[in-house]
């Protein structure tokens, strides 16, 4: 499941979750106009791990992306593999 989570950094993740595994994270980046850009959130891992009473609350929100971020960020992974 692809979703965006907000950290209390003020930082956007978009990433593949399963379980407690975040795959291909990404970090959003807001730009003028509107427009935004990613790149890779820890880019020396495979795999980050949602750690229960730590990294939960580091996170603000979840949420689901609209399906044209959605099929924007399967492009760029695909692309990075």
């Amino acid at each position: 499941m692809i979703q965006v989570i907000k950290l209390i950094s003020g930082e956007e993740l978009l990433c593949a979750i399963k379980d407690k595994d975040i795959t291909n994270p990404c970090i959003i980046t807001h730009l003028e106009g509107g427009e935004i850009t990613f790149r890779p959130y820890a880019p020396y891992t495979k795999k980050l791990q949602l750690v229960k009473n730590t990294t939960y609350d580091h996170i603000i929100w979840t949420a689901t992306p609209d399906k044209e971020l959605q099929k924007e960020y399967e492009k760029i992974i695909k692309q990075m593999s």
